[in-house]
């Protein structure tokens, strides 16, 4: 009965029109910059509100998740509560209050997001809600002067298989997914109220002044003056400079660390190649035996063995 329901509703689920393209808020924007880089370098996770409109997902709010506790089970019933009074909350102040997706920081994991957890977690959220996408905030891409936040959600085959737990290898091979094709991004656009433009325009035409000491700290004399302009040199140059190593040293923690896991990659895949070819080997030569062993059935009358059973006891 609850397949039956499960089929049901991803039926239904599938005629809803897809998206493809997120529309943001800055003040949703300010809001998951602010909780990731209150918690940095620990990451965190939190909810997104709006609305579908045809094939544009708008994101109007959202609010963050509680960090997480060592026990499982009180974790969950307190993160249930917690959703639950978050979303009458938002009811009672008439703010959005339909479920799109959820974000996350990769925080020191340098863009590092996709695992397993977050599979299941994004599976949970499609499963239930088509368009339903994940934002990954890179508050290290950040600092360097670019807004790293990105939508991403399942491709709708990778999905299928995902929700019949099928995730061998023949069955990606199958449907040719690799690991490029199991999600896909989608543009993202940011929006803003008119107050807000308005704002954001005032602030642009006011003009940059550099911090300057008091009157009296300097005499009148050339000498002075030069001091004078050399700290509003300093001024300009001080916002170039690089005072935080610790970005540094998460990086060649992740390269060294991925460099390992690299190694252990080849070496398996230098044994997967070596049992590969034994068991190629062997369904060859139990192919040999199993086509003469035909040949002589079939000149004695009798009817051929199927080969299919070699192939499959010795599938490499």
């Amino acid at each position: 009965m609850n397949s039956i329901l499960a089929k049901a509703r991803r039926a239904a689920l599938s005629q809803t029109p897809r998206i493809n393209r997120v529309q943001l808020e800055g003040l949703v924007v300010l809001k998951i910059v602010r909780h990731c880089t209150e918690n940095y370098p620990t990451p965190v996770t939190g909810q997104l509100l709006g609305m579908d409109n045809d094939q544009v997902l708008e994101i109007t709010s959202c609010y963050a998740f509680p960090q997480e506790d060592d026990d499982s089970s009180e974790r969950e019933s307190s993160q249930s509560k917690y959703q639950m009074d978050m979303m009458r909350c938002v009811r009672e102040v008439n703010i959005d209050h339909q479920v799109v997706g959820w974000y996350q920081s990769t925080a020191n994991q340098l863009g590092s997001f996709l695992t397993g957890p977050w599979l299941e977690t994004q599976f949970a959220y499609q499963d239930n809600l088509i368009n339903a996408i994940c934002l990954v905030y890179d508050p290290q891409k950040t600092t360097d002067g670019t807004l790293g936040l990105r939508a991403y959600r399942l491709r709708e085959s990778f999905l299928e298989l995902f929700g019949r737990g099928d995730l061998s290898s023949l069955s990606l091979q199958r449907h040719e997914i690799d690991s490029r094709s199991m999600i896909e991004e989608l543009p993202v656009t940011l929006h803003n109220s008119s107050l807000a433009r308005v704002l954001l325009e005032y602030l642009a035409r006011q003009p940059y002044r550099t911090p300057r000491l008091p009157t009296n700290f300097f005499k009148e004399d050339s000498f002075m003056m030069e001091e004078q302009e050399e700290y509003e040199t300093m001024a300009f140059v001080n916002r170039l400079r690089v005072t935080d190593s610790s970005n540094y040293e998460s990086a060649l923690q992740f390269l060294s660390y991925d460099l390992d896991e690299l190694a252990k990659d080849q070496n398996k895949y230098t044994l997967f190649l070596r049992n590969f070819s034994r068991a190629k080997a062997l369904q060859a030569d139990a192919l040999r035996r199993r086509r003469l062993e035909n040949l002589a059935r079939v000149a004695r009358g009798e009817e051929k063995i199927p080969e299919e059973e070699i192939l499959a006891i010795y599938y490499p």
